[in-house]
């Protein structure tokens, strides 16, 4: 028996988890290009915050030195 749900048919039929299978590495897969993203742009906002500690201190010794 299959029912109508909000995005298409929803029950049994051949291939469902063959369908399944694939959709679940697919995601897996999307997670994993996102995963690489996060870390990714974590260690960019690090070096951002180090180079803009450096350019404050840098600005700092400009001005003692004046």
């Amino acid at each position: 028996m299959k029912e109508a749900g909000e995005h298409g048919v929803v029950g049994g039929g051949e291939g469902g988890l063959a369908d399944l299978a694939l959709q679940d590495q697919q995601l897996m897969a999307e997670c994993e290009g996102l995963e690489v993203l996060l870390v990714s742009a974590h260690r960019q906002q690090a070096q951002d915050r180090q180079d803009v500690g450096r350019s404050e201190v840098g600005q700092t010794q400009q001005r003692d030195s004046s």
